[in-house]
């Protein structure tokens, strides 16, 4: 081999990596989830698409706890009931500023799996559901969600991600768009990262657009939901 592994691995790695890098997040106490609540609290608009779980901001406290338990089973139970009081602390907020007109502009997507796949408890994801058909209903005049199909591919192979926006223009997002208004975030098994790069935002923006392009439209995601339910 002419190259070492150490020398292998630097190469990996982008040159410029200003702009972008993970989420500080601890095993216990202070976690990312209330840096996240304070970009929702700012945002003027938001785009959030989860794969294989309603999206973090739609989801009940129940729900959020078995979604919690499945994906972090080393956790203890009582941090646990901990991240589940933030996440619901962190919905919540969303759900009241939703409510009023002045509030944020948000688009969820999320996956036809996901209407599915129970975490533990039969009851708690039929409440979820009848929960996320209330979010559609004109109670939240701003927040729009479409569910993609089982048989669409997501664009980029994507389960995850969230962009916020702290300003309203432009719509359309390219390299030579001024970054610093715009955050994209995505989850992995290893961790949260996050990127105000140019370059990154223009392909989450691109690839957000393409999985709204290949979802459901507002009646046919609501008929959906309600076949997931058995209605």
């Amino acid at each position: 081999m002419d190259k070492s592994v150490d020398q292998l691995i630097r190469e990996l790695r982008a040159p410029e990596q200003f702009g972008a890098g993970r989420v500080e997040q601890l095993g216990y106490g202070a976690t990312n989830l209330d840096r996240l609540a304070a970009m929702d609290a700012n945002a003027v608009v938001i785009r959030s698409f989860n794969l294989q779980a309603i999206p973090g901001l739609l989801q009940t406290p129940a729900y959020a706890e078995e979604v919690l338990s499945a994906t972090l089973p080393r956790l203890p139970r009582n941090e646990i009931r901990r991240r589940m009081l933030l996440k619901s602390g962190r919905s919540q907020a969303f759900l009241e500023r939703a409510r009023s007109r002045s509030g944020p502009k948000a688009f969820f997507v999320v996956g036809e799996q996901a209407l599915y796949q129970s975490f533990a408890s039969v009851d708690v994801h039929r409440a979820q559901l009848g929960h996320l058909l209330h979010v559609m209903s004109t109670a939240y005049p701003w927040t729009r969600v479409q569910v993609l199909p089982r048989r669409a591919v997501p664009a980029g192979l994507l389960s995850h991600l969230v962009l916020w926006s702290f300003d309203e223009t432009p719509e359309t997002v390219s390299e030579a768009t001024p970054s610093f208004r715009r955050v994209a975030y995505v989850e992995t098994g290893l961790g949260g990262w996050y990127s105000t790069r140019g370059d990154d935002l223009a392909r989450g923006f691109g690839l957000f657009a393409d999985i709204v392009s290949s979802s459901l439209g507002e009646y046919d995601s609501r008929q959906a939901i309600r076949t997931a339910l058995g209605e």
